[in-house]
């Protein structure tokens, strides 16, 4: 009776231990992958994803589409949940991919005068990067797709930082900007979210052409909206 009693009480953990490895496989399963210049927006969308794990490792707020191109085609390395793993295997993992690049890419060829408040820009030169832009963002999500066909890939529009400045021409090659990454999700068949709000409390000053953290927690929201639309 005793040993029947000893074997059962080992047996108990036992069975405890599996489930909990079963749990936690299956939320590793559940993958999003954030990259891009969408740092600072996991937190938030945490909050709204609980049965998700979220990883930012390729998210940088200043990153440009080059540089995002290089990383994946390269396969770089990098550090996630504190051991190093390569982002290839990241996206092979990722249910959805979440892809916000090309605003770097436009404000590098920008110069704010503040005093006059005015955008200075050359056209051809803004012409030239958004030929670019169109090169590289084709790289990148035909990678992603050879990697991990069946991963759900979002592609993240842009709100105008500027557009109280009512300069038209500008507003004009920001709209551009938005249509080229919504013609991408067309022609892929990705799913496009756009990001067009007129709260200028997501930003820090009338100059700041970065949101702040209430900026990122309002792209978090928009972002689990789209989530809960194409996986419900």
């Amino acid at each position: 009776m005793f040993s029947k009693i000893k074997k059962l009480l080992l047996f108990i953990p036992c069975v405890i231990l599996i489930i909990s490895l079963l749990i936690i496989n299956k939320k590793e399963e559940k993958l999003i992958l954030l990259i891009g210049d969408n740092s600072g927006v996991k937190t938030h969308l945490q909050e709204h994803l609980t049965d998700y794990l979220i990883n930012d490792s390729l998210s940088l707020l200043t990153m440009k589409s080059k540089e995002l191109s290089s990383f994946i085609c390269d396969n770089v390395s990098i550090i996630n949940e504190g051991r190093k793993s390569s982002i290839n295997l990241l996206i092979k993992k990722s249910n959805i991919v979440v892809l916000s690049i090309g605003f770097n890419d436009l404000f590098s060829k920008l110069t704010l005068n503040k005093y006059e408040k005015k955008i200075i820009y050359d056209l051809d030169s803004i012409e030239l990067m958004f030929s670019l832009l169109s090169q590289n963002l084709n790289t990148i999500i035909e990678k992603i797709l050879l990697i991990n066909k069946n991963t759900k890939i979002i592609i993240s529009g842009y709100n105008n930082p500027f557009r109280s400045l009512e300069d038209k021409e500008f507003n004009a090659i920001f709209d551009k900007l938005n249509s080229l990454m919504n013609s991408k999700s067309l022609d892929y068949n990705l799913f496009f979210q756009e990001n067009n709000f007129k709260n200028y409390a997501y930003y820090d000053d009338e100059f700041s052409c970065y949101l702040n953290d209430d900026g990122k927690r309002k792209i978090a929201e928009n972002i689990y909206q789209k989530i809960i639309a194409i996986t419900t």
